[in-house]
């Protein structure tokens, strides 16, 4: 649902952090960690409120919570994931024939981390 919404700014990063406890219909407690309290402002809570109400149509009621929980956050999986995706760029890069040969012919080499994948 908060990927249907149009979040920006710092609801967007607010929204990013949250895990969802319980939620009934259009209301919703939901944790976020102790460290990140300071993007729970009123102006961010209003942004996510307004852009649920524009996707879900009725009034929505957040209640946030400070609390660490298990899983994944939004930003956490996000991040993983892109993690991913470079290592595996990193390997297809590194087993490239082509780059394999000008890495002996000139004596290159890729600079760890220096791969930028979008």
């Amino acid at each position: 649902m908060v990927g249907r919404a149009e979040l920006r700014g710092p609801s967007r990063e607010l929204a990013a952090q949250l895990k969802p406890i319980e939620g009934q219909g259009a209301r919703w407690k939901l944790a976020l960690a102790p460290n990140l309290d300071s993007l729970n402002s009123p102006f961010a809570r209003r942004g996510m409120e307004d852009a649920l109400r524009a996707v879900l149509g009725v009034d929505c009621q957040l209640e946030i919570v400070s609390r660490v929980l298990a899983g994944e956050t939004l930003a956490e999986r996000s991040s993983r994931a892109r993690s991913e995706r470079v290592a595996i760029a990193e390997q297809e890069l590194m087993a490239d024939p082509g780059l394999q040969a000008l890495s002996s012919e000139f004596a290159a080499r890729v600079v760890p981390g220096s791969l930028q994948v979008d």
